[in-house]
């Protein structure tokens, strides 16, 4: 969370156009080192809003914004199981680079969207302490992450029930969105103060929710697939 397009604008103008960029590209800026980018402090958390399904992804909005870990390390099991997913259509080479080699997993049948709308046979994946890694990094290098245009997640969600009609998984479809992440300032070779900038496209994502093993009344993200990286239909 590299493969990043930097983008500079001046603080009063823009050097140069914006060049938006997927969301998968975002996650692998979260890897990069950047010695521009301070660090921030850590209030306390709460996870009422994991309490509905649309909460977990709007306490995941808040976590960006905020740049707050804690409220981003809340959002998955203590299980340590979560797995962001990448479609083979990407640039797997910058990917694998970063990584290693990993096979592709195949979509669980359960990830209904997922299976139904899109071509890949099989994503390329992260897991946990990356993810953790990464946003941990993005949070404390980041000098403002704001949302400039709001993703849309209540439109589509899917609900998965056991043989009891309990909703034991949801799946939820975010649109749209677009987010600014701003970094250090710095004079360049024409001696004018400039703003590292990356405009982020957020495309199409899908959660995919199980109940908190310590909380059954709470949801946190068990698989997240970034689908502005796949072939589509």
């Amino acid at each position: 969370m590299n493969l990043v397009q930097k983008k500079i604008f001046s603080a009063n103008r823009f050097h140069s156009p914006k060049y938006y960029v997927c969301f998968f590209l975002f996650a692998m800026l979260l890897f990069c080192d950047n010695p521009f980018f301070p660090k921030t402090g850590i209030p306390p958390v709460t996870s009422a809003l994991r309490s509905t399904p649309q909460g977990v992804i709007r306490q995941l909005i808040n976590a960006y914004e905020a740049r707050r870990i804690d409220l981003y390390t809340d959002l998955f099991s203590t299980a340590h199981d979560f797995r962001f997913y990448v479609s083979p259509a990407f640039a797997v080479d910058g990917y694998t680079a970063r990584f290693g080699a990993r096979s592709c997993e195949e979509v669980d049948s359960m990830c209904r969207y997922v299976k139904n709308n899109i071509n890949d046979e099989c994503f390329y994946y992260w897991t946990y302490a990356e993810e953790i890694m990464g946003a941990q990094n993005l949070f404390q290098k980041a000098t403002d992450i704001s949302f400039v245009s709001t993703p849309t997640y209540a439109d589509e969600i899917r609900y998965i029930t056991d043989d009891n009609n309990d909703t034991i998984n949801v799946e939820v479809v975010m649109r749209g969105g677009t987010i600014d992440i701003q970094g250090g300032v710095y004079i360049d070779s024409a001696n004018q103060r400039c703003v590292d900038e990356y405009p982020v496209d957020i495309y199409e994502q899908v959660f995919y929710l199980e109940r908190d093993p310590q909380d059954n009344s709470l949801w946190v993200i068990k698989k997240w697939f970034d689908l502005g990286t796949s072939t589509g239909n």
